[in-house]
């Protein structure tokens, strides 16, 4: 083998700083992506770079449930009323998101329910104005969701259920394509690769194995209005459904962990 030999070429070492600077980066799209905070991506985002963010859905959960378990923390240390507090707790996760999830459920419920065509479906959900279904479904998810955040649930259920929700969300995202054929979500349709699978099994194994029934509530639930939404819209699921889904899911696991009388 004369010097120089191609074959004699030493392998580049991995550029370890630029996968951890590419997983910043995706870490950021997904929490800029599904809350308020305000830690955008420091460079440019790029349209493969939502469907890849996916994995890290649940690091947006986590920075939800921190929120809402400090301040039902501060509430109960600072004794107040259950109807104060649970109505104090239900705005936590609403402003920290922006309203971006209940927008959802609320379209959702206008576009959804009743009988028409898919695409007018599809039209609805983008119509900024609220129907009666709206206004009725609503209504009823804000005071069954106040009522169960009146009882005293569990801090550690706060932190790890939007986890779990987000990560069931990636996981239709998957499943499912997006039902518009443009929009940022709609590069959503994408494969996960292996290890951003194990990422999200990883995230909802707290949550399955501390509260295996609160947890498969969620799942079922997500699952029915998975495939309730694909049928009435073509086939596919939009951004607004996986914001209903998170509201719908983080509701029925608190509604089956508050304390039931006759038990």
């Amino acid at each position: 083998m004369e010097p120089g030999d191609p074959l004699e070429a030493p392998v580049p070492a991995p550029d370890r700083g630029g996968v951890f600077r590419r997983l910043l980066h995706l870490a950021r799209v997904a929490v800029s992506y599904l809350t308020v905070l305000p830690i955008a991506p420091q460079e440019p985002v790029g349209p493969g770079d939502f469907a890849a963010s996916r994995p890290f859905f649940p690091v947006a959960g986590l920075v939800v449930g921190l929120g809402w378990a400090g301040a039902a923390w501060v509430l109960h240390k600072a004794a107040v009323p259950p109807g104060v507090e649970g109505a104090l707790l239900l705005a936590i996760p609403l402003l920290l998101t922006g309203f971006l999830h209940l927008d959802g459920l609320l379209d959702c419920a206008d576009a959804l329910l009743g009988s028409r065509p898919a695409a007018r479906r599809l039209e609805i959900l983008k119509d900024v104005h609220l129907g009666s279904f709206a206004f009725g479904v609503g209504a009823l998810w804000m005071l069954g969701t106040w009522q169960t955040l009146c009882s005293r649930v569990d801090l550690r259920l706060l932190v790890l259920l939007p986890v779990l929700a987000r990560a069931l969300v990636a996981f239709w995202s998957a499943v499912f394509p997006y039902a518009r054929g443009s929009g940022l979500p709609s590069r959503f349709g994408d494969s996960i690769p292996p290890v951003g699978w194990v990422f999200l099994a990883a995230c909802c194994a707290p949550c399955l194995v501390l509260w295996p029934g609160e947890s498969v509530v969620a799942l079922l639930v997500q699952f029915v209005f998975a495939f309730f939404a694909a049928r009435r819209l073509g086939g596919g699921l939009t951004g607004d459904v996986y914001g209903a889904m998170i509201c719908l899911s983080e509701s029925a696991a608190l509604l089956v962990h508050i304390p039931w009388k006759g038990k």
